[in-house]
């Protein structure tokens, strides 16, 4: 699971789970199906390790559309569908907005159980509606994973949810760009446009200048206090003047993925401003590795 960056805290995927509805169906069962569903939802909910926001019963198109601008402003980074009845799939369709998605067919029994009627298959009918909408998004040619699991057994939803995340994250992902490859590294380059329109990730071109900037910033408490850290982390071998460089380079390539906001970066270190710089003046590995960990 991905974790937030600089705490080792595991983060969880951010989902709206919607749950498709359809009152047609009311008359074919005993008591109260909408109030059946619903309480469903909430137990998917539950037992999810993804933080669920908003959930939301759709039970019309008009619904699907009010959905999609809560699920929007909600800032979810994944749509969840639990499908547990036959339901037009233009009432999901609508809700889904532009987010990675994952249909979860609610298995609610291992096998038939004997006098399974026509309410049994409307109470339990996820293999009916599920590829009433999965068939339509084939078609239109809009990705999504697809699970079948009881609510007792979650955990191929939660792997899903996880990758749905990343995927989201991914497409809306900053990348820091500190200076330019090498004459003649061009397996390293990559095309800004390009990227944006296969992946929607963002390439922030940064000056080594502005390294070299933070870099001279650092107040001596701060590289103290880092200095702490890295001895409770690791066995530390760099002694002197070279560890207090690594450590106010750390620092300073923290501080630039704060004032960018980047999710990732690329340096090329081998330039005045950082390696071959009397300020600087060593490769921040060990500053580009902390940032990965």
């Amino acid at each position: 699971m991905p974790t937030t960056a600089g705490t080792g805290v595991r983060r969880r995927p951010r989902v709206a789970l919607i749950l498709p509805y359809w009152a047609f169906w009311e008359s074919a069962v005993p008591g109260d199906l909408r109030a059946d569903r619903e309480g469903l939802a909430r137990r998917a909910a539950e037992v999810l390790e993804a933080e669920v926001r908003p959930l939301l019963t759709v039970a019309s198109e008009a619904d699907g559309e009010r959905a999609a601008r809560e699920i929007e402003g909600a800032g979810a980074e994944a749509v969840l569908v639990l499908q547990t009845m036959a339901v037009p799939p233009t009432h999901a369709l609508a809700a889904l907005g532009s987010l990675p998605v994952v249909v979860w067919a609610l298995d609610r029994a291992a096998a038939v159980a004997e006098g399974f009627d026509h309410g049994g298959i409307t109470s339990d009918g996820a293999t009916v509606g599920t590829p009433m909408l999965t068939s339509l998004l084939v078609r239109r040619r809009r990705p999504f994973e697809l699970v079948v699991a009881p609510l007792e057994q979650p955990e191929a939803v939660d792997r899903a949810l996880v990758a749905a995340a990343a995927a989201s994250r991914l497409s809306a992902a900053r990348i820091g760009r500190i200076g330019r490859p090498l004459e003649g590294y061009e397996c390293v380059d990559a095309d800004a446009s390009q990227l944006r329109e296969a992946t929607g990730i963002s390439l922030v071109p940064i000056e080594p200048a502005e390294v070299r900037e933070l870099y001279l910033s650092v107040t001596p408490d701060r590289v103290d206090e880092l200095e702490r850290e890295t001895r409770v982390l690791y066995d530390v071998e760099l002694e002197g003047d070279g560890l207090v460089r690594s450590l106010r380079a750390a620092c300073a390539l923290e501080e630039l993925v704060a004032r960018h906001r980047l999710d990732d970066g690329a340096m090329n270190c081998h330039v005045p401003e950082i390696r071959f710089g009397e300020a600087i003046g060593v490769a921040p590995c060990f500053g580009l590795g902390r940032l990965t960990s």
